[in-house]
């Protein structure tokens, strides 16, 4: 699946008959975010309500997709892995060079770099760590979540077994997934390697604002029971199901969640006519700021954030979602 952008969708690549593949494009975000988390578990998934494109093989899905898990009859093939060298150890190089994106690799590397995970306020939304590792002889970005976060400490060599290629913006890159391994290396010749003269942009940044200049977006959904997350399909009038750890529950027993989109002005930016910024502010955040749970009215939200004056806003560079924000 292609990162977000500018684009107005997500381009998707579904394996839909032993190693047959067929294209999709996905124009909502919270369908992207569902398929996200099934390619992360390796779930299939069934996808009905949708559209072909002109050349009637492409798949088009849209707010009226409805998408579930099949039963087992209704499907007879397992995910297939492409070109994966997970049984062997592979360099840097070998990885990027040969393996296509999805590929699962065991690699040995030393890291040079790493950019401290952040949690948005009281919501727990770990952003994942950011690291630079070497094996002397090819440099790579290498993406840590969850677990794998603490797992890795600068200037130290590791083995990175279960690690998956991935394509960024222009070149390959690595992600831990939650069958990633990671122990340390004692190769003198890893450890000893020279600091590469490179290092990673710092994604946190702080700002003081004199005020919010517009509200973008106010929007209140349900949150599962179980696990905190969006419910992002509608399935029945009286019943919702989860689509991350499918519990199935009423309508009123949900918990509502808020999220409000602002934009601000940067001082810092050195373009004045084009300094303004983006940004997503989620629930706990907001009730931190409003100083109170009654955040459910659109009109009384949005007064009293356009009242503010004089913020800190600390925010997430790469993802634009506020991790923190108050009065000064």
């Amino acid at each position: 699946m292609s990162p977000c952008g500018t684009c107005p969708y997500s381009d998707v690549m579904f394996q839909v008959q032993g190693r047959k593949r067929r294209r999709a494009l996905c124009f909502l975000s919270s369908k992207r975010q569902l398929l996200l988390e099934k390619n992360k578990n390796r779930t299939g998934v069934k996808i009905s309500k949708y559209n072909l494109a002109k050349d009637r093989e492409t798949i088009y899905t849209n707010d009226m997709t409805y998408i579930s898990k099949p039963r087992p009859e209704e499907y007879s093939f397992q995910f297939e892995e492409t070109a994966s060298m997970f049984n062997q150890w592979v360099s840097l190089k070998e990885a990027i060079e040969h393996c296509e994106p999805m590929a699962l690799v065991n690699i040995r590397a030393k890291v040079v770099d790493v950019v401290e995970t952040e949690t948005a306020s009281q919501k727990k939304l770990k952003m994942p760590a950011e690291s630079i590792i070497s094996d002397g002889e090819t440099t790579a970005s290498l993406v840590l979540w969850e677990k794998d976060v603490s797992a890795v400490q600068k200037g130290k060599a590791f083995n990175f077994q279960q690690v998956r290629v991935k394509l960024g913006k222009d070149k390959k890159i690595f992600n831990t997934t939650k069958n990633t391994v990671i122990t340390v290396n004692s190769d003198a010749s890893l450890n000893n390697i020279e600091t590469v003269e490179t290092t990673l942009e710092r994604n946190i940044k702080t700002i003081n604002v004199s005020k919010i200049e517009f509200i973008e977006q106010y929007h209140v959904s349900k949150t599962c029971v179980n696990c905190n997350k969006h419910i992002m399909q509608n399935n029945s009038e009286y019943v919702l199901k989860c689509d991350f750890c499918n519990y199935v529950m009423r309508h009123e027993c949900t918990k509502l969640s808020a999220i409000v989109k602002i934009v601000v002005q940067d001082p810092s930016l050195e373009d004045l006519s084009n300094n303004t910024v983006h940004l997503t502010v989620f629930h706990n955040t907001i009730v931190k700021l409003l100083k109170t749970e009654d955040i459910y009215d659109e009109d009384f939200v949005c007064c009293s954030l356009l009242k503010l004056n004089d913020l800190k806003v600390t925010y997430n560079t790469k993802r634009n979602i506020v991790v923190d924000i108050e009065e000064f």
